[in-house]
């Protein structure tokens, strides 16, 4: 098995999605713009050589003092010093933060 997280918008670029789950990513967005709950958001795709899962990461209000909009200055300087690319902040409860991604070969 192969176990990841991922997001439109990465604090660590090893989380940066394929195509394919960027797809996924935005398909999700569209599928919360129509209400439904970023809890349901989920998609397996399985064939004969593979099996793929995708689970959307709601984000709550524990997030948000490190993906959200009003971050505690020492914590942002914390969080530029490890990821000065960082992407992931500006999100409110309910929005989706990314994915979880299980990906097993046969």
């Amino acid at each position: 098995w192969q176990v990841s997280r991922i997001s439109l918008k990465p604090r660590n670029p090893d989380n940066t999605p394929s195509t394919w789950q960027q797809s996924v990513l935005e398909r999700f967005e569209a599928q919360k713009a129509e209400g439904k709950p970023v809890a349901d958001l989920v998609l397996k795709t399985q064939d004969k050589s593979s099996f793929s899962l995708i689970k959307a990461i709601p984000t709550g209000e524990l997030c948000l003092k490190c993906h959200g909009a009003a971050i505690a200055p020492e914590v942002r300087q914390t969080i530029k010093k490890y990821y000065p690319k960082d992407q992931a902040t500006g999100f409110a409860a309910g929005d989706i933060r990314g994915a979880f991604v299980a990906e097993k070969a046969r």
